[in-house]
């Protein structure tokens, strides 16, 4: 897990908004790619920054028993990783380097990591830096933390995101209430963030209560969001066409959801902390 802070002046600006991204899987075959892009430059256009939470990349490669089938294959060619990681710079994500603020790790970055002995993320981290970009690379859990500065004064207003890739996959702990419970009692933090099984929901039930420094009851909202994946649904084919393996229809079956980014909008307009807006999209 890594402490992840930015900075910010909320002097002169009262709203500042951020996009969350997650499973983009921007090289697998069935990816929507144009239909990413797209929503990846309104949210370049509309935010101060745009946060990727793992699976950026899908990564089968043919070692990966698991996965891997020539059907899949992004290109025939010894060199499949390194063409990889430039075909999703170049083709996805290279005009939007500069606002791409966060990418974290997914069980498919870790996954080359563990069985391929190279990170992904770090060669994007590389990439986003020669576009001149700024980003932080996190791992699979992350506590993201914004600070708003008032010009000189010295006082700071915070909001913590806790942000994790996705835990249990298919299993039913991690299709539902419970985990955000589990999450919520784990965890200091105002919004929490998962992705990773192709799920879409946010979840404002939760709160802590606390007495502040006056003696003063307070009870402060905790929100969840879990971000959906970019890959069509359900692969289309021809009466004709041979069938092509596609590992995630089989495994995790359906449901899943449309793909959709989070917005989240801060305001700091009240006189005290920072108020947050939470909703799923899809332009």
């Amino acid at each position: 897990m890594k402490s992840i802070t930015y900075n910010y002046d909320y002097s002169k600006q009262k709203e500042f908004k951020f996009a969350l991204f997650s499973d983009l899987h921007a090289d697998a075959k069935h990816c929507q790619k144009d239909k990413l892009i797209k929503n990846l430059k309104w949210a370049y256009d509309n935010t101060e920054g745009i946060l990727l939470n793992g699976d950026i990349y899908s990564c089968l490669l043919p070692k990966d028993f698991k996965r891997f089938t020539l059907a899949s294959a992004l290109a025939v060619r010894d060199d499949i990783l390194d063409f990889i990681e430039d075909y999703v710079f170049d083709e996805v994500l290279k005009p939007f380097a500069d606002k791409i603020i966060f990418i974290g790790m997914g069980n498919h970055e870790s996954s080359v990591l563990k069985f391929h002995g190279t990170n992904p993320l770090n060669t994007l981290r590389r990439q986003i830096k020669d576009a001149g970009g700024k980003c932080v690379m996190g791992d699979y859990q992350n506590i993201i933390r914004f600070n708003f500065a008032h010009g000189e004064n010295r006082r700071i207003r915070r909001y913590d995101i806790w942000s994790c890739h996705g835990m249990g996959a298919g299993a039913k702990r991690s299709r539902g209430a419970l985990e955000w419970d589990l999450v919520y009692s784990r965890y200091d933090a105002r919004l929490y963030w998962m992705g990773h099984n192709h799920m879409a929901e946010t979840d404002q039930t939760g709160s802590y209560t606390y007495a502040n420094r006056a003696g003063q009851i307070v009870t402060v909202p905790k929100k969840g969001i879990r971000t959906s994946a970019w890959e069509e649904l359900i692969s289309v084919r021809e009466i004709d066409s041979p069938y092509d393996i596609k590992y995630g229809e089989e495994r995790h079956g359906l449901p899943c959801a449309p793909a959709q980014f989070g917005l989240l909008t801060l305001s700091l307009d009240n006189e005290i902390g920072v108020k947050d807006n939470i909703t799923l999209m899809d332009v």
